[in-house]
C-alpha cells in the first residue's frame, strides 16, 4: 500500500503505511530505502540520510551497499556538507575501488586525461 500510495503522490498516507512496516521490522531495507527515497523528493534530505544511514548498518548482505552511499553522498552535498560528502565517497571508492567509470591517465603534456574504464 505504501507504494501505491507513493506513487499517487499522498504522501502522507505512503509515510504512515512505511512507519507501519518499520514498527514490525526496522532493519526492513527495502522500506528504508523507499522512505529515504520519498523523503528526498520531498526536500526532507536529514531524515532521508538518516533512513540510508540506518539502512546502511541492517543491510546484512550489502547488496544495496554502493547505491546507499552513493546516495548518502549527494544527500550530504545538498546539506551543503563537503565534508561528509567527501568522506563517504572515498569510504566509497576505499570500498569499491574497480567501480568508478574512469580512470586518469598522465599525458606527454603533464595534464591528465580521462579515458573511460569497462
Amino acid at each position: 500500500m505504501a507504494v501505491i500510495e507513493k506513487a499517487g503522490e499522498n504522501y502522507t498516507a505512503a509515510e504512515n503505511y512505511f512507519n507501519k512496516v518499520l514498527e514490525r521490522n526496522p532493519a526492513h531495507t527495502v522500506c528504508l530505502m523507499a522512505l529515504a527515497d520519498m523523503y528526498t523528493t520531498l526536500g526532507h534530505f536529514e531524515p532521508a540520510l538518516q533512513l540510508l544511514q540506518s539502512c546502511l548498518n541492517s543491510e546484512l548482505d550489502k547488496t544495496n551497499q554502493k547505491s546507499t552511499l552513493i546516495s548518502m553522498a549527494r544527500l550530504c552535498q545538498l546539506l551543503d556538507n563537503q565534508d561528509a560528502a567527501i568522506d563517504i565517497y572515498q569510504q566509497w571508492l576505499a570500498a569499491y575501488p574497480r567501480s568508478h567509470r574512469y580512470s586518469f591517465d598522465g599525458c606527454s603534456n603533464g595534464r591528465r586525461s580521462a579515458r573511460k574504464t569497462r
